[in-house]
């Protein structure tokens, strides 16, 4: 008799401590720290020869008052689209002259998130909500304005750039998931960015190009 009650109070005992091993591992799991948010982008424009201009040095301005509110979101991400601006002048151009700078103002540079519509268009399964799918449920769109101006002794020259991207974001992505997103958009922009105001540069301001 005793020994089965004493076999009783082992397995409670055991009970027990299978529970509290539960806990602890609940514990452990719950504390876990959140995984790192992803490296911003380093919005490298060094596969082109810089541009060559007579100018004394590039000042880049900060023209853009973001709004720091729904529904722009830039403000929100470590990545910005100022950022962009900033490595493509120290990139793009090599001064090469003297009496002037020049100036190179984002106007713009901002994103907002558009929400989605949440039923599907069209197709055997358009009217499936999409809060019971996996589907994207808002946008972030992306708009970059960027002015070029130079007024020396060589004359005076204004050009402007724009880029805008845009890419969908599933309901269901975390937010590292969704900057990863963010970012891949503001390189796209990058590279477009590039191409026009390379373009624009060498096509308005043609006499103060360097031919090397």
């Amino acid at each position: 008799m005793g020994a089965f009650q004493w076999s009783g109070d082992g397995r409670r005992r055991r009970g027990w401590l299978a529970a509290c091993l539960t806990l602890f591992v609940v514990a452990a799991c719950s504390s876990r720290p959140p995984a790192a948010p992803p490296p911003p982008p380093e919005f490298s424009f060094e596969g082109e020869a810089p541009i060559a201009l007579f100018v004394e040095g590039v000042e880049v301005i900060d023209g853009y008052n973001p709004p720091l509110a729904p529904p722009n979101v830039e403000h929100e991400f470590a990545a910005k689209p100022l950022d962009i601006v900033q490595a493509w002048a120290a990139q793009r151009i090599q001064p090469a002259g003297e009496g002037a700078v020049l100036q190179i103002t984002m106007l713009t540079g901002s994103v907002v998130e558009e929400t989605l519509t949440k039923e599907r268009p069209g197709g055997v399964f358009g009217g499936l909500r999409r809060d019971l799918s996996d589907w994207p449920d808002r946008r972030y769109v992306g708009r970059l304005v960027v002015r070029a101006v130079y007024d020396g002794p060589y004359g005076e020259f204004v050009v402007d750039a724009v880029t805008q991207g845009e890419v969908d974001v599933n309901k269901k992505a975390t937010l590292n998931t969704a900057e990863s997103q963010y970012n891949d958009m503001l390189e796209a922009m990058a590279e477009q960015l590039d191409e026009a105001l390379t373009r624009r540069i060498k096509e308005g301001m043609a006499d103060l190009v360097l031919v090397i």
